[in-house]
């Protein structure tokens, strides 16, 4: 016997869904949509405003980063459009607005950023280990005077185990100061 759950039916066919993914969007994106028999297209750069209102006519499900902005004129053209999803920190490039009044939810994915919250790791980590804040306030204060930190050293395993905690599986796979040569250590 054949339960809904086993056969998962839609009002509408999935094979007939519609998904386009803008500016480069991580391809396991596209093999998630294809995985569930959505028609995919992913294309690598940006769309202006009347290449997005051409392209968008048939589109269910729209894929987005920064680059691209969704105004009200492209969303009055998206006649078919369900939802929209924005893999990036926000949502400014969307007019939520138009989007609210046509009743298509807007979405969007902070975390698919990681590696540049991987970045900002190690800049903090730089940062506080030389001491920056404290020296950059000496200097406009007008005190100037040479420094000369105490040895200071951090292992690389430090710095990585933790930022893996804090950014995920992204940052694993990212490369590390050792492996580009970088030094950490100050003398």
């Amino acid at each position: 016997m054949t339960t809904v759950a086993d056969n998962p039916v839609t009002s509408f066919p999935k094979d007939r869904i519609k998904v386009l993914l803008l500016e480069n969007i991580h391809p396991v994106a596209k093999e998630a949509f294809a995985s569930q028999q959505f028609q995919v297209e992913l294309l690598k750069g940006a769309l202006k405003e009347d290449e997005l209102c051409e392209r968008i006519q048939d589109v269910h499900i729209l894929g987005i980063r920064s680059k691209t902005h969704v105004t009200q004129k492209a969303l009055e053209k998206a006649r078919r459009l369900l939802t929209l999803g924005c893999f990036c920190i926000g949502t400014n490039q969307v007019d939520l607005d138009a989007a609210n009044k046509r009743g298509v939810p807007v979405f969007n994915a902070p975390f698919s950023n990681t590696r540049s919250v991987a970045e900002m790791i190690l800049a903090e980590v730089i940062t506080l280990s030389r001491q920056l804040g404290d020296r950059s306030k000496e200097v406009h204060a007008g005190s100037g005077r040479r420094w000369r930190p105490a040895a200071t050293r951090f292992a690389a395993r430090r710095w990585a185990s933790s930022a893996t905690v804090t950014s995920g599986r992204r940052w694993a796979s990212s490369p590390k100061p050792s492996a580009c040569g970088c030094s950490t250590t100050t003398t």
